[in-house]
């Protein structure tokens, strides 16, 4: 005895539409009329309504009543058309079924998505859902399923209908007859302006739902009477070609000679663009794959994909861009101006140099491949002016110097330095003596200047790489960079840098005694705009001057100041300060005696050298780091203190309230 009651093939169905999932697209859900209310439980074997007639489907009845939904995947098999719609069109041949080129199977609704036994998968979009029809063993099967489908009736109808009748021209109405709106921007309804060409105006109407356009026109009347454009417009001749059975619009034109005379070698051309043309660029190997687009008011703005470049390009030499390059193109040449002179006296390594320009020269940029990639830009009164394009960086930057900007810069860079506060340099370590003769007596002749934190060795001396110059001699002038040149040693390079100005003003200062704030030596530099070292002058306030150090990646500011010496005088007492000191060779710290005595300089003593046996004594010997650290670290300055200033140094060095109270009251004396 069988398990399940057999149904009826020819039972009615519809596809559930409003049951199937939209992220599960290949498994479609039918809604069955049962021929009897069979009791809930009871298994039910269905001939499957699908394209080949063979399979079925076993499920169990969960509830009573004669409507049931069952699942079916569209990957085992197609579905066949619901009871009361058409089978497949198996009389359409394959010439007249629905083509299209976005496909990748050539058929509208039928796509490739596989490589199995029925790889072509049928879609159609319904009520904003993608709804899979089912999956076909070739994609003439899937266009014929399609065809039968309401949306693929509507493509064929609408393919065969003749050619709807040219718009009337609504000509004998007056401008008071036409039909007004207060929506519409321009004051007539279906009127609306999109842009600011020759024919700005669009007529949009709705029909069975979709929008559709019915020309653009030079006047908001016009547009408002229907004037097509195709026929009374400004613009009535329009170029069209026919593909795959539709027809593609390339552009409109005032004169039938106008649409017509654009040939190949008239077209707007480009070395930039990979189709040859401006605007047109080959994106694909399809059917159609050049693509035109332009750039409108800060959007790209893409006008169609057309078969070939040149049918591309006459679409762009339609569009207002394409008719102003089309008219700059053919205007006449502007008057020629004068030639700017070259500097042809100023040798290669005399060139301004700059290594914040792609092609180490300033002013000279490489813009491109061509035969003058080389480009001179200036700025001037706040805007980039284009000095023209020569084929060498050399050629471009003996233009700019003999620029006024350029000549400026000469003067500036032969410039002597501005004169900096001294600072007494390190000891200077004997130079290791030169392979060659010429280069010893060379270097007998001239005084080097070394450097303690210059990984080279020599001041203004840097290795930039493994060639056969690496080493690289710099200076600062004005706030600039200049490069001096690249050498093969770093002697080389050092003996070029100590015929500077600026070498020459630095040993000229090596004698100066230190500059002293306080008691102690502050340390200076040329590269600050305060004159000292890791100080900065930030604003015009009564605290302008910043101290900050570099700790553990990170910028640590230690303080604002009024003065610049102040702000020097805080990083020197800092660990990095007193670092640098030490490595130059000055003086590790010095102290002012206060009150009556008269001064005198000593070294400090350390607290951490007495093992803080001061702080310890008083219970505050959590805080000798702190401290040192601060810049507190010689116990006999601060036993001079009042109460004010060591309440001042009890806040600095982050003292709990309690700690603070007995070192301001007690000092060092044991409580």
């Amino acid at each position: 005895m069988a398990d399940f009651v057999l149904l009826p093939r020819d039972l009615p169905w519809e596809r559930a539409y409003d049951r199937e999932d939209a992220n599960a697209p290949q498994i479609a859900k039918l809604r069955l009329t049962l021929p009897a209310d069979y009791p809930a439980g009871t298994v039910l074997k269905l001939p499957m309504p699908c394209a080949c007639s063979e399979h079925t489907s076993r499920f169990t009845k969960i509830k009573a009543g004669t409507s049931v939904i069952i699942k079916w995947d569209l990957g085992i098999c197609g579905l066949a058309a619901p009871p009361g719609e058409p089978q497949l069109n198996s009389e359409l041949s394959s010439s007249e079924l629905i083509k299209s080129e976005r496909s990748n199977s050539g058929f509208k609704g039928v796509s490739k998505v596989s490589s199995g036994a029925t790889p072509y998968c049928v879609q159609v979009t319904r009520k904003g859902t993608s709804v899979v029809l089912g999956r076909y063993a070739t994609a003439e099967e899937g266009a014929r399923a399609y065809a039968a489908t309401p949306e693929g009736i509507a493509d064929l109808a609408a393919r065969d209908a003749p050619p709807p009748p040219p718009l009337p021209s609504n000509s004998e109405l007056s401008s008071s007859e036409l039909i007004k709106s207060e929506r519409s921007s321009t004051g007539f309804k279906g009127v609306s302006k999109v842009s600011s060409s020759a024919t700005p105006y669009r007529v949009l109407v709705q029909r069975g739902g979709t929008t559709v356009s019915l020309g653009y026109y030079a006047t908001v009347d016009e547009a408002a009477r229907g004037v097509s454009n195709s026929g009374n417009g400004a613009t009535p001749y329009r170029v069209s070609v026919q593909r795959g059975g539709t027809t593609v619009h390339l552009g409109r034109y005032a004169t039938a000679e106008e649409g017509a005379r654009l040939s190949s070698s008239e077209l707007i051309r480009s070395e930039r663009s990979n189709s040859g043309f401006k605007c047109v660029y080959k994106l694909s190997g399809g059917a159609t794959p050049y693509c035109v687009q332009i750039w409108r008011k800060g959007t790209t703005v893409t006008l169609g994909y057309y078969s070939t470049a040149e049918e591309g390009a006459r679409a762009y030499a339609a569009t207002p861009e394409g008719i102003a390059d089309l008219a700059a193109r053919d205007a006449p040449p502007p008057p020629p101006q004068p030639q700017l002179p070259s500097n042809s006296e100023l040798s290669s390594g005399e060139l301004i140099r700059s290594e914040r320009s792609s092609t180490g020269l300033k002013g000279v940029s490489n813009s491109g491949n061509g035969a003058t990639p080389y480009r001179v830009l200036v700025q001037r009164g706040g805007t980039t002016v284009h000095l023209g394009r020569y084929a060498t960086a050399e050629e471009g930057a003996r233009v700019y110097a003999a620029t006024p900007e350029g000549i400026a810069d000469l003067a500036a860079r032969n410039a002597p330095p501005t004169p900096r506060p001294a600072k007494r340099p390190a000891p200077l370590p004997a130079v290791p003596p030169s392979s060659s003769a010429a280069a010893s007596k060379q270097s007998s002749a001239v005084q080097l200047i070394t450097s303690a934190t210059n990984k080279t060795g020599f001041k203004g001396v840097y290795k930039l790489g493994s060639g056969a110059t690496p080493y690289s001699a710099h200076v600062y002038r004005n706030g600039d960079q200049v490069v001096l040149g690249h050498f093969a040693t770093a002697e080389e390079a050092a003996r070029c840098y100590a015929r500077t100005p600026e070498a020459k003003a630095d040993l000229a200062v090596s004698a100066a005694p230190p500059v002293l704030f306080d008691g102690v030596e502050l340390i200076t530099s040329e590269r600050s705009n305060s004159g000292f070292k890791c100080v900065c002058k930030l604003h015009n306030g009564a605290t302008p001057y910043y101290a900050q150090v570099y700790r553990k990646g990170k910028n640590v500011v230690l303080g604002r100041y009024a003065t610049a010496e102040e702000a020097a005088l805080r990083y020197a007492r800092s660990a990095e300060g007193k670092a640098e000191l030490a490595a130059s060779g000055g003086v590790d710290y010095l102290v002012a005696w206060k009150g009556c005595y008269a001064p005198s300089w000593e070294p400090a003593s350390n607290l951490a050298d007495e093992d803080g046996a001061a702080l310890e004594g008083v219970g505050l010997g959590r805080y000798a780091a702190a401290f040192e650290e601060q810049g507190y670290d010689d116990l006999r300055y601060l036993r001079t203190m009042d109460a004010a200033e060591r309440a001042t140094v009890a806040e600095s060095v982050g003292m709990k309230q309690g700690h603070a109270n007995k070192f301001v009251k007690f000092a060092f004396e044991p409580a």
